[in-house]
């Protein structure tokens, strides 16, 4: 699997149709594609994962001005790639809303 870096402009998305599943108001995926390729994924696949590299510091922005909310972490793609050893994203995103 390769991993690719990318830059994002925003990483916190609104749901607008009522989550009756997880009761969530907004989604964050801190990676593009998975690398584990569960049967019941809603990710798509090629043959990279892709990195968003600047996610911590864009989700530190956009939860400034954040109306309260659930967060879902992980909506599309997990939020523990492998990658995430490396890159710790997910980590660091989770000790921002703690």
């Amino acid at each position: 699997m390769l991993i690719k870096e990318l830059k994002v402009d925003s990483v916190i998305k609104k749901i607008t149709r009522k989550d009756d599943l997880f009761k969530g108001e907004y989604t964050v995926d801190l990676y593009q594609n998975c690398d584990f390729g569960c049967i019941y994924c809603d990710s798509s696949y090629d043959n990279a994962v892709y990195v968003k590299t600047n996610a911590v510091e864009i989700f530190e922005k956009e939860l400034e001005n954040l109306p309260k909310g659930r967060i879902i972490v992980g909506s599309v793609n997990d939020p523990y790639q492998n990658c995430e050893k490396r890159y710790m994203i997910t980590k660091k995103v989770l000790e921002e809303l703690n």
